[in-house]
């Protein structure tokens, strides 16, 4: 009876002062959370999406002038973040500070068309010609993405970063390519079109004008990388993110051309492991060793 008054007296203490129960059990109670560590997440990023001309990007070429590219990207890297505090007391425990490191692969294809005449000696006439320019850019770049994330709530996230890049290769092929392949002369004679070649039997329709790489790059790229994404928990300690990522670049790509960089946009899936430690209440029990007792006859 005394030891039912006992434990009755120290759970009303517990209950009408949830701070003992913090200080001494590490309990959580609406009044008084309990003490939580700040989250740590380490993981791989995996990303797909578009890159987008802005501007103008010229070649050797005279008046040939690409607008409006647009081509395939992917993105490989590591990501780490980190709560600012692991207090829920705290607004900051909505935030997290973080990294990533970034290898990226952009694709560009810009093209337009134009009617030129082209003069023929055998029949002593310019003839109109429709053709396709097209400048085929690539480029390879390795960067890192300090970065502050913001979740509202727990699945949903803002995150707002700044990518800091170094290109490491470039590569850019202008050529040409004849979309009429017969023409008919004033004088009703049908002729065809085709570019000559070593084999007379070869006929070729397209051509390399130049091919190298870009001119005038600047090395160094800056971009704002806001993202809008949510959180999908596969485990105590797995995270699952997917966020919808857009650059918007402060850095021109190349100083030939008119105001050219390369805007991106990127679906990222981040898988993360939570590096906290979780600190429990409930101790194991210690092992004790069974002793057999034998009975003597």
């Amino acid at each position: 009876m005394r030891r039912f008054r006992f434990l009755l007296i120290l759970v009303l203490i517990v209950c009408q002062k949830p701070s003992f129960a913090n200080e001494y059990f590490g309990l959580a109670t609406p009044i008084a959370p309990g003490k939580s560590l700040n989250k740590k997440y380490l993981g791989a990023v995996f990303g797909l999406g578009q890159n987008i001309q802005n501007g103008t990007a010229f070649v050797s070429c005279e008046n040939c002038n690409f607008t409006n590219g647009l081509g395939f990207g992917y993105t490989l890297g590591a990501i780490y973040e980190q709560q600012f505090t692991g207090d829920f007391q705290d607004y900051w425990h909505h935030f997290k500070w973080g990294a990533m490191l970034r290898y990226d692969s952009k694709g560009l294809v810009a093209n337009f068309k134009e009617r030129t005449e082209e003069y023929f000696s055998e029949y002593d006439m310019k003839i109109p010609i429709l053709m396709k320019h097209i400048d085929d850019m690539s480029l390879s770049s390795v960067g890192m993405t300090p970065f502050v994330t913001y979740n509202p709530i727990n699945f949903f996230f803002l995150r707002l970063g700044v990518n800091v890049d170094y290109l490491l290769q470039n590569n850019m092929e202008h050529k040409i390519e004849l979309l009429e392949k017969t023409k008919t002369l004033p004088n009703g004679e049908k002729v065809y079109l085709y570019i000559p070649t070593a084999n007379p039997k070869q006929k070729k329709y397209n051509y390399v004008v130049e091919e190298g790489e870009i001119k005038e790059l600047n090395k160094i790229q800056i971009a704002l990388m806001p993202a809008i994404g949510f959180d999908i928990n596969l485990s105590e300690k797995l995270l699952l993110s997917t966020s919808f990522n857009y650059s918007i670049p402060f850095t021109k790509t190349s100083n030939f051309g008119e105001n050219f960089n390369i805007s991106t946009w990127r679906l990222f899936f981040e898988l993360k492991y939570n590096l906290t430690k979780s600190e429990s209440i409930y101790k194991k029990p210690n092992k004790r060793k069974k002793y057999l007792i034998k009975r003597k006859k």
